[in-house]
């Protein structure tokens, strides 16, 4: 269980905020996971404690909106972020009048823009987004009419989205150069997803149309870059966890309700962990250990990581 006297520490050392700023907010989701407690700072800042596991966990969420609000040392919280956390989601954006948004959307409705992955466009909403992909995602919408500071309504925003590895990888290529972030987020939008804006032809083949000059102009800075391709190994870790679900409860009234209750949190634990490697005991192994009459002994092999033993 993670204290308030801990998340205060946090929000003090990360944010220079006392944890009376914040408020305490009960049963919150954030990734796919939900957690008992919760503290927001305007839905700006959200520190989540104390997930349903008895791992101490603590999850930062900085929204975009914090960053133009709060007054936020970004070299310091990344600085602490490298030394202390794991980046699980990241957004990166790119603001610019050098891309008016009409334009580019009007080659979408045009069917004059090429990629790599698939494309669609909420056609109905006031900023009529233009997403690309979908884990990671790349999103071309109006931002001074999503977002009421912006001033400016012709504001073009690019943001890319990434999750798990991408996200740390994306965040740790960033590091290493942090002064050309806008050409990093360029170089992935020509390379992962490669995306072009093409001219309005009669051509009926789209690939032969040449690229619209401005688009051209504004990606001809940046090198393509893409993520490594990942080949998913079979069977599915989640499956395997299935499977050691059903075991364990044919084996339940053998067993009693307590061994039972505890080796399904051993079962989440070690499927947690391998999604997780860096957070791994240096056992690098989970044990059942529910009764010694126990004689039949399953090794399952998780394609990520060590074998799972269970009796």
């Amino acid at each position: 269980m993670v204290h308030e006297s801990g998340i205060n520490t946090i929000t003090k050392k990360l944010f220079n905020l006392p944890l009376s700023e914040f408020v305490h907010l009960k049963d919150r989701t954030s990734n796919k996971r939900k957690y008992r407690d919760a503290w927001s700072f305007n839905e700006q800042i959200i520190i989540l404690a104390n997930d349903y596991t008895k791992r101490k966990n603590i999850s930062i969420e900085i929204n975009g909106s914090a960053f133009d609000h709060v007054c936020i040392n970004v070299e310091k919280v990344c600085k602490l972020i490298e030394q202390d956390f794991i980046v699980s989601a990241l957004d990166a954006k790119i603001d610019t009048l050098e891309t008016p948004f009409k334009q580019l959307f009007k080659c979408y409705q045009h069917d004059a823009v090429t990629a790599s992955t698939l494309k669609r466009s909420d056609r109905q909403s006031k900023t009529k987004t233009i997403t690309f992909g979908s884990s990671p995602e790349y999103q071309i919408y109006q931002a001074g009419l999503y977002h009421e500071h912006i001033k400016d309504p012709n504001l073009t925003r690019h943001e890319l989205k990434f999750q798990g590895k991408q996200a740390q990888e994306f965040f740790n290529q960033w590091r290493r150069d942090p002064e050309n972030l806008e050409q990093l987020i360029k170089s992935f939008i020509i390379g992962q997803f490669n995306v072009q804006f093409k001219q309005l032809t009669d051509d009926s083949n789209v690939g032969r149309r040449p690229v619209l000059p401005m688009w051209q102009a504004w990606t001809s800075t940046a090198a393509p870059r893409r993520f490594d391709r990942v080949t998913p190994t079979k069977p599915q870790v989640a499956n395997q966890q299935k499977n050691l679900e059903a075991r364990l409860l044919r084996s339940r009234l053998e067993i009693g309700e307590g061994a039972y209750q505890d080796a399904l949190e051993s079962v989440a634990q070690a499927y947690y962990l391998d999604r997780h490697p860096n957070e791994r005991s240096p056992e690098h192994q989970l044990t059942f250990d529910f009764v010694p009459q126990f004689a039949a002994v399953e090794t399952l092999e998780i394609p990520a990581g060590d074998p799972i033993t269970a009796w």
